[in-house]
């Protein structure tokens, strides 16, 4: 039972470890869009980037190959999490709207 425990533990670590990466990504595209912009910080922005740093990240996470560069790769994704969730959402869109007109 305990060594199920451990293994459960250790893929829980894996799975996160691409999240958590690119929710690093994400808090230091806050501070340095608050220090680029002059902004004040709030709270409810920053908890946002983080969430959706980390959502990237563990998308992101399944889709990568192997690579030694995959943990630099997880913290540039959370950093530029908006333009990549931009690009999702427009790639998306089209292909379900080809999917669509197929039916």
């Amino acid at each position: 039972m305990l060594e199920k425990g451990l293994v459960d533990a250790i893929k829980f670590y894996e799975m996160g470890q691409a999240g958590v990466l690119a929710l690093i990504g994400g808090v230091a595209n806050y501070f340095y869009y608050l220090e680029k912009k002059g902004m004040t910080f709030r709270l409810a922005s920053f908890l946002t980037n983080a969430v959706l740093s980390f959502f990237i990240g563990m998308v992101l996470g399944d889709l990568l190959p192997e690579s030694e560069h995959k943990h630099g790769l997880f913290m540039v994704s959370g950093f530029c999490c908006y333009p990549i969730l931009g690009y999702i959402e427009t790639r998306v869109k089209k292909y379900l709207d080809k999917d669509l007109e197929k039916k």
